[in-house]
């Protein structure tokens, strides 16, 4: 089908298509922190614990910061979180797999035409909602993994006064600290697959918008039930109101044909015409040798069904006969 249909199937291979990509991103670094940008941060950190570290940092020139400090993608993220302990581990997991079920139930929805497209982009919302979270969270997530690592690591050192360096590494002091120069480097920490996987969302919202704007052009002017205008030949002023979504066919044929035309280059069957009250447009078929026409002299494919306008004329055969599609 031509028109609408045709863009409502590009659209609907589209959104499957970026579903997918979204579910893909978790194979891409959702946080990527190079050595360059942690000094960057360090040097011009803001705040009391900013100032002192600025004032470090130089000091520490022969020491050799790794280009890559993390690299880690979104799935070894939920490998990670689910081997640890912390307090905000089920938030987390909440935070990076619900996005995942929630793209494949998309994809599922728009395969299924279950539901319309519109009602889909409830899950591109709930999704950029749950990755901003994410990326707000992630230095209390970086403060709780670090903080419990080092404390566990010194109290089973067996290092003299561990457990007091264990408590010291667990208090409160500790974990603002951290807090502080992990919130620093929260915009960098950020990998671009997460970037990505906002993206993907961002860009399902405008496919879907898209769809939306295109339905809600295509229906100006519409009309609310289908009419026939006779506006030569034969049938020349003659009205042939049409009752829902009954198909009219046009021809010589009496026996077949609601509307009868006595013209000889009119088919025993020349057409069918239908309309289709939920896009408010017209649904035409040639059936004939002579051929079907719009009023430009483009013919219309033959046993293709395709989408007039209201308000279109169509000529048939050897154009002695024409209907306006009101």
């Amino acid at each position: 089908m031509k028109h609408f249909d045709l863009n409502k199937k590009q659209q609907k291979v589209m959104l499957i298509i970026v579903f997918a990509l979204g579910c893909l991103t978790l194979l891409l670094p959702y946080m990527d922190l190079t050595g360059s940008e942690f000094q960057k941060v360090m040097t011009g950190g803001s705040g009391s614990i900013g100032k002192a570290l600025s004032a470090v940092m130089p000091q520490l020139g022969n020491i050799e910061i790794p280009e890559t400090i993390i690299r880690m993608a979104g799935w070894e993220q939920i490998k990670m979180v689910i081997q640890t302990s912390f307090a905000m581990k089920w938030l987390i997991l909440i935070l990076l797999l619900v996005p995942v079920i929630l793209n494949i139930a998309g994809i599922v929805l728009t395969a299924a035409e279950k539901i319309g497209y519109k009602k889909l982009i409830f899950i591109p919302a709930v999704n950029i909602i749950l990755y901003l979270i994410l990326f707000y969270e992630m230095p209390e997530v970086i403060t709780s993994i670090v903080q419990n690592t080092v404390a566990d690591e010194l109290s089973s050192s067996g290092i003299i006064g561990g457990s007091i360096l264990s408590s010291a590494a667990d208090s409160e002091i500790f974990s603002t600290f951290l807090r502080n120069i992990v919130g620093q480097l929260r915009v960098p920490l950020a990998g671009y697959g997460l970037w990505a996987a906002v993206g993907c969302q961002a860009v399902i919202v405008i496919i879907i918008v898209l769809g939306i704007v295109r339905r809600k052009t295509m229906m100006e002017g519409s009309v609310e039930a289908g009419e026939l205008l006779g506006i030569k030949g034969s049938v020349m002023d003659m009205e042939f109101p049409m009752e829902g979504e009954e198909v009219i066919v046009i021809g010589r044929n009496p026996a077949s044909c609601h509307i009868i035309l006595e013209e000889e280059e009119i088919s025993k069957v020349h057409c069918k015409v239908s309309f289709d009250e939920k896009i408010c447009q017209y649904r035409l078929i040639d059936c004939s040798s002579s051929g079907c026409f719009l009023a430009g002299g483009t013919r219309l494919p033959l046993g293709e069904e395709v989408i007039i306008k209201p308000g279109t004329e169509v000529y048939l055969g050897g154009r002695e006969v024409a209907f306006r599609l009101k």
